[in-house]
């Protein structure tokens, strides 16, 4: 079973990327995010 809390859900429903209804569409979209938070990594 899986525990999470409400604020770390919600958090997760307001900022997760709308899904594309396809699923080449989807990676590309998880790929770029990805890549930005390597970016973000990267600079800290």
């Amino acid at each position: 079973m899986v525990v999470t809390s409400l604020e770390r859900l919600v958090n997760h429903v307001m900022h997760a990327p709308a899904d594309a209804g396809r699923s080449a569409a989807n990676v590309a979209v998880r790929n770029e995010l990805i890549e930005r938070n390597q970016r973000s990594l990267e600079k800290d």
